[in-house]
């Protein structure tokens, strides 16, 4: 088991220092959402890109992984691009989580949300394209003929340094659609609002998914996030709890709750 450190509503130069910390006191990973905005003044609000590779400019050890960035409003071949240099700056420590959007960084901007299932589609196309372009080079071309997204004859010139290429993480609530795709496409899972239970139906069906394609359970890393509150001050406990109900409440359906067992 490995453990990561989800940092996100510090100021920009705290989020680098609290990076550059999570590896000195033994941190495997650092993670940070990738938002324009955010539910709540003072979230997430920082270019995750930049600020990895500050961190990275002053770490030797700790993984990078967007937790998670989206598919409208970076074209796929511009993220393989990001990706595969922040890999190169870090000596192999990039990886790669993403989703299917959220409306809150996307319709203010004037960028469509689209539906459910467009979504879904998107997802799964630029996975595909993003793998395609790792592997490709100026000798071994790469096309895809998507409904999203079209690649004819491309090759990036810049190489991720691990091979075959950084890990995807899919980051989905866990509706039967996008568990196929973790299982079929993904190297992990990062989750959102789960019990026990919860989590254990949907990895099942993500491993069942893999196991349909041939891929072996080893190869699958489940993440879960979990928010902590380190300290014995019960009143900053209580504040850190109620947050915390605020958010789940915010940004969840109240169908998902009752399947979690919440009427």
């Amino acid at each position: 088991m490995r453990f990561g450190l989800l940092t996100s509503t510090y100021q920009t130069m705290d989020i680098v220092k609290s990076g550059i910390l999570a590896e000195k006191y033994g941190f495997d990973s650092v993670w940070m959402p990738d938002h324009l905005t955010d539910l709540f003044p003072g979230g997430d609000k920082v270019d995750i890109w930049t600020v990895f590779a500050t961190i990275g400019a002053h770490t030797k050890r700790v993984m990078f992984c967007p937790a998670v960035t989206d598919t409208q409003r970076i074209h796929p071949a511009r993220t393989a691009h990001i990706v595969a240099t922040l890999d190169e700056l870090t000596g192999g420590r990039a990886a790669l989580g993403i989703g299917a959007g959220e409306v809150m960084n996307l319709e203010p901007y004037g960028i469509p949300f689209g539906s459910r299932d467009e979504r879904i589609l998107r997802l799964e196309e630029a996975i595909k394209v993003t793998k395609l372009l790792w592997q490709s080079s100026r000798d071994q071309r790469v096309s895809f003929d998507g409904k999203y997204y079209q690649l004819k004859d491309a090759a990036l010139d810049q190489r991720p340094t691990q091979r075959p290429a950084p890990p995807i993480y899919v980051g989905v609530m866990g509706t039967p659609k996008t568990l196929r795709i973790v299982g079929e496409l993904g190297d992990g899972w990062i989750p959102w609002t789960n019990s026990v239970e919860s989590y254990q139906r949907r990895s099942t069906a993500i491993l069942e998914a893999a196991n349909r394609v041939g891929r072996k359970m080893a190869s699958l890393d489940m993440a879960n996030i979990t928010h902590m509150a380190i300290t014995e001050d019960t009143r900053i406990q209580r504040e850190v709890l109620d947050m915390m109900k605020t958010e789940i409440l915010a940004t969840n359906h109240p169908s998902l709750l009752r399947k979690m067992g919440f009427d």
